[in-house]
């Protein structure tokens, strides 16, 4: 094996992707406009506050 690695040649490669756009970006900013949007970002963010609460509460 040390044979055949000390032949061995390291190259380097560039390659394209097909397609360079983040799969999810057809999705940005479809409910910009949609009046529940606060509401629905406030609401995650007392979930989130209560979820890090109890968290905190846990490892005391």
């Amino acid at each position: 094996m040390t044979e055949r690695l000390a032949k061995a040649e390291i190259i380097s490669l560039e390659v394209e992707s097909a397609n360079n756009e983040h799969p999810w970006m057809q999705f940005a900013g479809m409910y910009a406009n949609n009046p529940l949007f606060d509401e629905v970002l406030a609401d995650i963010a007392v979930y989130r506050n209560e979820i890090d609460a109890d968290m905190e509460e846990y490892y005391r």
